[in-house]
């Protein structure tokens, strides 16, 4: 019987260490997600400032270093117009074959990324065409603007709140948008 009372004593201490442990994991976890959340929230808001603030048509980091860049080789190409819609650049290195009906380039990088290329850049120029306008508009501020338009809500799970049941959490957080979850 001494025996006995020992092991049930034991598993007792155990089972509170269990307890224990179990609910210093689940605070962790609850922590590491705020956290995480916390940061998802600063790393939108910087980047939606930093759209808010940008004045170029074209997003500055994808679009707009790369077609200056583009702009800058596509000054020293020559274009011979073959027919209203067909175009030939010739280039030092790679020649282009444009076509304005297609929206293709010879070279490819016109249709892998939907941003004129050098090429179609020189007949833009030679054509006195606006280039933003052969630009897809995943390229676009206004797609950038889009991009980081959402809000993340901030809720805190039912045992760390106050108390709510859901019916209550529904009826007083403000849902996002639909199509928008992380």
């Amino acid at each position: 019987m001494k025996g006995n009372m020992k092991h049930t004593f034991k598993l007792k201490k155990c089972d509170k260490l269990l307890l224990y442990f179990e609910q210093a994991a689940k605070s962790y976890v609850v922590h590491l997600i705020d956290e995480i959340i916390n940061l998802l929230v600063k790393w939108l808001s910087k980047r939606r400032d930093f759209a808010l603030k940008c004045t170029s048509t074209l997003c500055p980091d994808f679009g707009e270093k790369k077609l200056r860049r583009r702009l800058e080789c596509a000054s020293r190409m020559n274009v011979v117009k073959l027919n209203h819609v067909e175009y030939n650049v010739v280039d030092g290195d790679m020649d282009g074959h444009v076509h304005f009906t297609y929206n293709t380039c010879s070279c490819r990088k016109f249709q892998l990324e939907q941003l004129p290329c050098k090429h179609v850049v020189a007949v833009c120029r030679f054509l006195k065409l606006n280039v933003y306008s052969m630009a897809s508009r995943y390229y676009t501020r206004n797609t950038w603007l889009d991009a980081y338009s959402f809000t993340i809500y901030l809720v805190q799970p039912q045992e760390l709140g106050t108390g709510h049941n859901k019916s209550t959490c529904k009826n007083n957080v403000p849902l996002p948008n639909v199509g928008h979850t992380l």
